[in-house]
């Protein structure tokens, strides 16, 4: 499994589609302290039907910082933007709690099955403390999950694979295929 979640957190996966890409954490800042050197070089995409979703990255002490939000515009074929309303910590700790902030901020992405593709979130809590992220993927495609199972390969490498607004992850990084 990509995810590791807290017991009490399985129950919100039952829909959820991820997509995970491999690359580089160019730049992570969490509560305006650079978290950049921890970063392991995965991240992963998470989308729920009714348009939620979020970017986490994750770091080599099992902790994971997520961008929450929901799908916003699309300002061209080829990019994606999201809102950023929270920012959740995940210790990676078995019944620890979460950290939870709200913030204000956005993300945006460009098309991963276009080659290397940019990740880059920036968000403000109250407190005016700064969050980060730019995540610069390597170029290979990401891998697709929903519900916790691989989608099948064949069917992936025969999408059409538009880049599209929609209410799961497959119509943003799959193209036409609609598995909501």
């Amino acid at each position: 499994m990509l995810i590791s979640l807290p017991a009490q957190s399985q129950a919100l996966t039952d829909d959820l589609t991820t997509g995970t890409l491999t690359g580089t954490c160019e730049s992570l800042i969490v509560a305006g302290e650079d978290w950049t050197s921890q970063c392991d070089g995965m991240l992963v995409q998470s989308v729920y039907p009714d348009g939620r979703s979020g970017f986490t990255v994750f770091l080599k002490s099992g902790v994971a910082v997520t961008f929450r939000g929901r799908e916003a515009e699309k300002p061209d074929p080829d990019s994606q933007l999201q809102s950023v309303n929270r920012i959740v910590v995940d210790p990676g700790k078995e019944a620890a709690e979460f950290e939870m902030k709200e913030v204000a901020g956005g993300c945006g992405y460009t098309n991963p099955f276009k080659g290397e593709a940019m990740t880059v979130c920036e968000a403000t809590d109250i407190g005016k403390s700064q969050y980060a992220l730019q995540f610069r993927s390597d170029g290979k495609p990401p891998q697709m999950e929903r519900d916790g199972s691989d989608q099948d390969e064949a069917k992936r490498e025969s999408s059409e694979q538009k880049f599209q607004v929609g209410s799961c992850l497959e119509t943003h990084w799959m193209g036409d295929e609609k598995a909501v």
